[in-house]
């Protein structure tokens, strides 16, 4: 899980880096604006994909390796506190 965690933020950076090379920004009576451009909202949709897709994998992965084997079956086991 904390490979998956990591995966996700490393996705986050890598394509809010590239999306913030779209947007403008600038400061106009004391106020700071910014405006994004088609290509801005492209890479939010791409963005989106790219997590969606990741996530997928992710639990595809998590459930082709089984159960953990420190844990147990949760549905068949008395909790432990």
């Amino acid at each position: 899980m904390p490979a998956a965690l990591a995966g996700s933020l490393v996705l986050a950076a890598i394509t809010g880096a590239i999306r913030a090379m779209t947007v403008r920004v600038w400061v106009e009576a004391s106020q700071a604006l910014r405006q994004g451009t088609w290509i801005t909202a492209l890479l939010w949709v791409v963005s989106l994909d790219a997590h969606l897709g990741y996530d997928f994998q992710a639990e595809a992965q998590r459930i082709a390796d089984g159960p953990r084997q420190d844990v147990g079956d949760p549905g068949t086991r008395a909790p432990s506190w």
